[in-house]
This record gives structure tokens, C-alpha cells and sequence, in this order.
């Protein structure tokens, strides 16, 4: 598949485009794993992006390595389970990547494109134990099973291809610069169509805990009246196992404990299911899964809205209780139903109850320092919790409204119970204001389109809230003199800035002074988006700079050297 008129090296511009990866302009079928020889040319098009995909099923197991040539940049996927798994967007996915042709990651090839059947790094000098740009050394491979590859390149001009050799029982010889001879040959490659069983869940190698595998799940072959569906804990799956069942093509999902199986802890389970229609029969790939010492009693995914105190089972309040309230005494502070701006990351919004937006994690917010409340909502800073009420929340581990732990905390031999937790990063940098001192240690790229994916800023800095107005805007105007800026950099920045909220990714707009670029005015007005900037150069330190916000929140930048000008 390709899709056309995509210009730039840059693998990402594919993964980014629209079109990708289920609206190719063109596609065809090649019969080995090289669009030189399967589409007949070194020099296809200009300003495109492509992708080759299939069923990889080797004929004799032993441990492989594989080596990709592409112009330009490109990547070699392999998984067991298909595309579905493997969403090339998502940087959780890069333990499938197994080889490239780029510049970052740090690749031991160091370029963003290779000639056509070039297979060795030129600084590498050629040596034969050289890992060329195999990122994970040699890949066990069993025989007759399939696994799903994916090569994607991107081309801006000149010469391109897309080529994958490989090495090991099924091809013993190491691939040679110039040569095609370890090129994967079609009789190993299969076209990526849905005729088999697909997306096991739980997925194929997946370790989980037994108390979560409470249903087995696929995805239907395409051409398939019905399943045959073997499990066992044996994997010779289809010799006397503990469920066999022929199903209708709507049942597509069975749960264990239905045959009889309850699902046991430390302890590895094959199954395999094999679609089938009047003419045909696709034998299926055998999966396993492994169960864990351990159990999720809550894993604080599972919420749709905030919720009343009672009533929908997935709303977060009927199962944890905080305590955000002065009324009739003071709580902790803790609050589990953010008021605010939505969808600021880290914290996702969740609506009372009026409608949901999908699933999403417990969020608590909480502060110790006896004065707790609700950032960017300007109402409940009235409402201080004293120390020492700290904060907490608090859930029943049994019951109704309980989160699944029951009352025998020794059932399966428990030894212990952990809690684990993600936060936002440990910050870096510090500000202390002592009297109208304030003294700002700070760390990070810049304040300017770090990123993308999104774009962000990294920076410290002290601030005050703007009082609302009467039409909810904040209002204020800053002005500070800059006397000094070190030049660390020609765009080092010292000045004055007003923000949407404190996250990284928040629009807003400064003014600052450089000690190498001038006085710059810039801004973020799309959250997440990209920074603008208009600036004027040759203007240095010292110097005033002011910002105002209006009521209808249009901002007024000006610049002087002496504080009446400025004004």
C-alpha cells in the first residue's frame, strides 16, 4: 500500500497521515519481501509512503535475524498477533520494532535512507558479526506458526525500495551487500487477510493475573460459518482438552468457568481455534497465556463519569469516597471529582453524571500543606482543609460498592498487598519568594514547540491566579524589568508571561527578552499546538517589558527602556 503526494524522509509524516495505514491510492501483491523485483523498480515515485505486510511462516524452527534496506527512512515490525496489536503510533509498540533505517532511535546504521540491496552499515565496515540494524539480536521462530510482519518506508525523491533479508535454518547464509540471495522469498509469506482466528484475548504471550481471564475472546476469520475452539493446559492443545467446543460464528467469546474450567494462579494455558464454513477449514495459530502470583483488585481504569454516591457501578464516587466537604465538619481535602478546566492532561475530566466519554483512570488530587484546592478553579480557594487533615480516600474492600478484594485476605496464600502509582514527574526545579524576591531554579528543553505529539513546554516559573471578571476572563496586566539575560543560548529568555493553567501543553503568551535574538512576543493560542512568535531584533537587556489581558481576553505587548514608556 502507499499513499502518494506525502513529501519529506520522515517515517512519522506517514504514520501521521490520514490515509494511513486503511487508505492506500494503490496496492498490490508482491511475491517476496522487495518491491524492486515485486513492482519492478528502484525508483517507484517521489514523495510517498509505503507499507508491505503479511504472514511470515517459516518452515523449520531455530532462532532468526533479519535486516532491512530502505530509502528513506524505514521501519521491520514483527508480532504474533496481526495489525490489530500494532498501532506503529504508539511508542508502547516499539518492542515490536526489530530492525530500521533511520536516524533516531540512535540506529548503528546512522543514516535515514540504504541503496537497494545494501544490508550492512557503512560505518560498521562491513564486519560480518555486526548487528547491521537488528535492534534485537536473533528472534526464535517456531515452524508452521504465523507471525505478522510489517515493513514501512518513507520516500521524499530519488531511488527507493523496501527490502527485508533474513538469516537462519530456513536460509543459512548471511546476506551480502549487492546481493538479493537472502531476500525472504513468498514461499515463507502469506497476504495479510482476515481468513484465520485473530486478536486472541487474552493476548498471545500476555502474562495477567487468573481472576481477569474471565472470557476467551477472537476476531472471526472473514470467510468463517463457525470455531472450533481447543484450551488446555497442555500444549499438545488438541489431545484430550479441557474444552472443545464447536460454535456458531456469533460466539466469538466463551467464558472458561462455563465449561467446568475455573482458571488457576502460576500456571501457563494453550488454545488454539480453527474457523471453518462448508468448503474450507483455517487451522489456527496455537496461543498461550501465563497467570500471575498476583490479583487486580482494582487496577482504577475502569470509570465512565464521577457519579453519585451511589447507583452506576462505573461511576468512580460509588466505590471511593473522598473527602472534599466543609459541610457539617471540614474533610481531608481529597477530591475525586475534578471541577475545573477539562480535559487537562495528567488529569482527565469526569462529568457528574449527566454523560460519559469512555472509560478512564481514578484521578486524586490531593495537598498536604493544609490549604487544598482545586487548581484553575477559583471558587474553591475559599475552602481551606487545615492541618493536619490530610489528604485520603477511602473504598470497602467487600460488598456491593466494594472493589473486589472480599473479606479473605488469604485466600491462594496472599502474602502482601501493594499499591502501585503514577505521578507527575519530581520536579526538577524550585521557586522561593521572600518578600518581592523571588528566586526561580529551573530545567527543561524550552519554552517553545518542544515536542510534537503534543507540543509543550519545560520550564519553571512563579505565578499568581487572575481574578475572574464579570464575563469569567481573567484580567491583569504585568510589567517587570529585565536587567540581565545570560547568553546560554541566543533565544535564552527572561520576561513575563500569562497562562491558561499551569500544564505544559496550556496556550499562552509572553513577552521576553534575549540576549542574542531581540524582544520577542510569543504565544501558544491552540493548546498543544505549535508557538508563534513576532519579534524584534537587536534589542537587549535591560529592558521593560508589559503584558495586558483585557476583558474580552485579547492580549497588548509592549516594550520600552524606561517603565513610562512601556506603560
Amino acid at each position: 500500500m502507499a499513499p502518494l503526494n506525502i513529501g519529506g524522509t520522515d517515517l512519522n509524516i506517514l504514520k501521521n497521515d490520514p490515509r494511513y495505514p486503511d487508505y492506500p491510492d494503490f496496492t498490490a501483491e508482491i511475491s517476496s519481501f522487495d518491491t524492486v523485483t515485486g513492482l519492478g523498480s528502484a525508483d517507484l515515485y517521489s514523495d510517498y509512503g509505503g507499507r508491505i505486510h503479511g504472514w511470515l511462516v517459516p518452515d523449520t524452527t531455530g532462532d532468526y535475524r533479519f535486516w532491512l534496506s530502505t530509502d528513506d527512512q524505514g521501519e521491520l515490525y514483527l508480532n504474533y498477533d496481526g495489525p490489530d496489536y500494532l498501532d506503529v503510533t504508539d511508542p508502547a509498540n516499539q518492542k515490536y520494532l526489530i530492525a530500521y533505517v533511520k536516524d533516531q532511535p540512535a540506529a548503528s546504521s546512522g543514516t535515514g535512507w540504504a541503496p537497494p540491496d545494501m544490508w550492512w552499515p557503512q560505518n560498521n565496515n562491513n564486519h560480518p558479526e555486526a548487528d547491521s540494524n537488528n535492534v534485537v539480536g536473533l528472534i526464535h521462530l517456531e515452524a508452521d506458526q504465523k507471525y505478522y510482519i510489517c515493513g514501512l518506508w518513507k520516500e521524499a525523491g530519488g531511488g527507493d525500495q523496501c527490502q527485508v533479508a533474513w538469516m537462519g535454518p530456513d536460509q543459512p547464509d548471511l546476506p551480502v551487500d549487492g546481493s538479493r540471495d537472502a531476500i525472504i522469498d513468498g514461499y515463507y509469506l502469506m497476504p495479510f487477510t482476515r481468513l484465520w482466528a485473530s486478536n486472541p484475548k487474552p493476548r498471545h504471550r500476555q502474562e495477567l493475573s487468573a481472576e481477569e481471564v474471565t472470557q476467551l475472546g477472537w476476531m472471526p476469520g472473514i470467510e468463517a460459518a463457525g470455531h472450533r475452539l481447543w484450551f488446555d493446559d497442555d500444549p499438545n492443545v488438541t489431545d484430550a482438552p479441557l474444552i472443545y467446543a464447536e460454535l456458531p460464528l456469533a460466539a466469538n467469546s466463551v467464558n472458561p468457568s462455563n465449561y467446568g474450567v475455573t482458571i488457576e494462579w502460576e500456571k501457563t494455558y494453550w488454545w488454539k481455534v480453527t474457523e471453518v464454513n462448508d468448503a474450507n477449514v483455517w487451522d489456527g495459530s496455537i496461543w498461550w497465556f501465563t497467570t500471575t502470583n498476583y490479583a487486580y483488585p482494582e487496577n482504577f481504569e475502569r470509570y465512565d463519569k464521577a457519579g453519585p454516591s451511589s447507583g452506576d457501578p462505573l461511576a468512580l464516587r460509588y466505590r471511593w469516597k473522598d473527602g472534599f466537604s466543609t459541610f457539617p465538619v471540614v474533610g481531608s481535602g481529597s477530591n475525586v471529582m475534578l471541577a475545573g478546566l477539562r480535559d487537562e492532561p495528567p488529569r482527565p475530566y469526569l462529568h457528574y453524571d449527566d454523560y460519559t466519554e469512555g472509560a478512564q483512570a481514578l484521578v486524586f488530587y490531593y495537598d498536604n500543606d493544609g490549604n487544598t484546592f482545586v487548581p484553575g478553579y477559583y471558587d474553591w480557594q475559599g475552602y481551606g482543609y487545615p492541618a493536619p487533615k490530610y489528604s485520603e480516600i477511602s473504598a470497602l474492600t467487600s460488598g456491593t460498592t466494594g472493589i473486589g478484594l472480599g473479606q479473605d485476605w488469604l485466600r491462594k496464600d496472599i502474602k502482601a498487598l501493594s499499591l502501585w502509582f503514577k505521578g507527575n514527574p519530581r520536579r526538577t526545579g524550585s521557586a522561593v519568594i521572600v518578600g518581592n524576591t523571588a528566586t526561580i531554579t529551573s530545567d527543561g528543553a524550552d519554552i517553545w514547540n518542544v515536542g510534537p505529539n503534543p507540543y509543550h513546554d519545560e520550564f519553571h516559573y512563579a505565578y499568581n491566579n487572575l481574578l475572574k471578571g464579570t464575563n469569567w476572563a481573567g484580567l491583569g496586566i504585568i510589567t517587570a524589568r529585565v536587567d540581565s539575560v545570560a547568553n546560554t543560548n541566543a533565544w535564552a529568555k527572561a520576561g513575563v508571561m500569562m497562562r491558561e493553567s499551569p500544564f505544559p501543553d496550556a496556550n499562552h503568551a509572553m513577552l521576553v527578552v534575549t540576549p542574542g535574538s531581540g524582544v520577542s512576543f510569543q504565544y501558544r493560542d491552540v493548546k498543544r499546538g505549535a508557538s508563534s512568535e513576532t519579534t524584534v531584533a537587536g534589542i537587549t537587556a535591560p529592558h521593560w517589558v508589559r503584558l495586558e489581558r483585557d476583558s474580552y481576553g485579547r492580549f497588548v505587548a509592549t516594550h520600552a527602556n524606561d517603565v513610562e514608556q512601556a506603560a
